[in-house]
C-alpha cells in the first residue's frame, strides 16, 4: 500500500447489499459470482474486481480505492482488473481514478469466508456541474477621492450585481476610508456573483478546519493576510455560517493573479496594489484522508500603500484531483 496525500470523493448511500442480489438502484457496479475457493485460509475471502469503461488506454491507469479505512493507490492496465484477499467482514469499497469519472461506491458488502467474489465496476463519465462564484466584493482606497471605473469580467454568467452593473461598469466615488458613492447612494464595497463552471481542488496544500475553529481559523488567516477589521467581519460573517453547517471542511484559498480563473478585473484609474482572495472549501465527511502530512498554505501578506484595491469571494466545491 502506497502512502501520501489522497482525498477521495465519497457519496454516502444507505442501501445494503449481499453478495446474491443484483442491483438495479446501483448500477455502477455488479457482483457476478460467488464462489468456494478451497485455497482459501479461515475467515478470508478474495475479491476480484473488474475495471470497465475506462476507455482506450495504453499507459497504466492510476486507480485509488479502499475497503473500509484500508486504502490503496495500484496501477492497472487493459483489461483492467485488481484482486485482494481480506479478512471476511462486511465492507464499504470505494474506487476513484480521477475526477473524469464517478467514484464508485459498494457500500456495506457482506463478504464471506472461503469464497471468491467477482465484482464488475462500471465507471461513468462525472457529471460536472456548475458552481456559483458567490460574493466577491470590492472594495477601493485611493490616497485622495478618486473618480473609479471598475469593470469585471467573470469566467461565466454574471447573476447579481449591486449596485447594477452596466456595459460601462460601475463608476463610483472613492473616498480614502473605503466608501463608495454612486449618486445618491452610499456603499461600503461592489458586489457580483457568477455561475461558473465547477473548479476542483488539489491536494497539494490546505487546510483541515473543525466546525469548533472555524472562526479562529477565518480570523487568523484572515489577518495575517492583511484584512482590516471591516473586511475580516463581512467575510466572516458570509463564510463562517456557511462553513459551519460541516463539522470538518478541507479549506484551500486562491490568492491574488491566481483569482483570474474566476474573473479578471480592470479598474481605472490603476491601483498601486490589488489583492485578491477567494476561499475554497467542501466538507471532510464526504471525503477519505490518507495523509503523512498537508502542507499548509503559504499565506502572502497585503502592502496598502497607495491606491489599494481588495477583493474576496469564495464557493463550497465538489470536486477534487487526488
Amino acid at each position: 500500500m502506497r502512502s501520501g496525500v489522497y482525498l477521495l470523493l465519497t457519496i454516502f448511500l444507505t442501501v445494503f447489499s449481499n453478495a446474491s442480489e443484483s442491483h438495479p438502484e446501483f448500477p455502477n457496479y455488479e457482483i457476478v459470482s460467488k464462489t468456494v475457493n478451497n485455497d482459501l485460509k479461515v475467515g478470508r475471502t478474495k475479491m476480484v474486481f473488474y475495471l470497465n469503461d475506462l476507455g482506450a488506454n495504453e499507459e497504466p491507469v492510476r486507480l485509488v480505492w479502499s475497503a473500509n479505512k484500508w486504502i490503496d493507490t495500484v496501477f492497472v492496465r487493459e483489461p483492467w482488473w485488481i484482486e485482494q484477499v481480506l479478512k471476511s467482514g462486511k465492507y464499504n469499497f470505494k474506487f476513484y481514478v480521477n475526477s473524469t469519472y464517478k467514484e464508485i461506491i459498494i457500500p456495506k458488502m457482506t463478504i464471506e469466508s472461503g469464497y471468491t467474489y467477482t465484482v464488475n465496476i462500471n465507471f461513468k463519465p462525472a457529471k460536472k456541474e456548475n458552481m456559483n462564484v458567490r460574493k466577491p466584493v470590492i472594495y477601493l482606497y485611493p490616497e485622495n477621492s478618486l473618480q473609479v471605473n471598475v469593470k469585471v469580467f467573470p469566467k461565466g454568467r454574471m447573476i447579481f450585481t449591486y449596485p447594477e452593473y452596466s456595459a460601462a461598469g460601475w463608476n463610483v466615488l472613492a473616498d480614502p476610508d473605503g466608501k463608495l458613492h454612486l449618486k445618491d447612494t452610499e456603499l461600503n464595497y461592489l458586489f457580483w456573483e457568477s455561475e461558473q463552471g465547477m473548479k476542483t481542488l488539489t491536494t497539494s496544500h490546505g487546510f483541515m478546519v473543525e466546525k469548533d475553529s472555524t472562526i479562529s481559523f477565518l480570523e487568523r488567516t484572515l489577518t495575517q493576510f492583511g484584512l482590516n477589521s471591516r473586511e475580516k467581519a463581512d467575510f466572516i460573517t458570509y463564510w463562517g455560517p456557511e462553513m459551519i453547517r460541516n463539522e470538518r471542511n478541507f479549506v484551500q484559498f486562491v490568492f491574488n493573479e491566481d483569482c483570474e480563473e474566476f474573473a479578471d478585473l480592470k479598474i481605472s484609474p490603476e491601483p498601486d496594489h490589488v489583492y485578491r482572495i477567494y476561499l475554497l472549501f467542501i466538507s471532510a465527511d464526504t471525503i477519505i484522508l490518507t495523509q503523512d502530512g498537508l502542507p499548509e498554505q503559504n499565506i502572502p501578506t497585503i502592502d496598502r500603500s497607495g491606491f489599494t484595491v481588495i477583493e474576496w469571494g469564495g464557493s463550497e466545491v465538489i470536486y477534487y484531483e487526488p
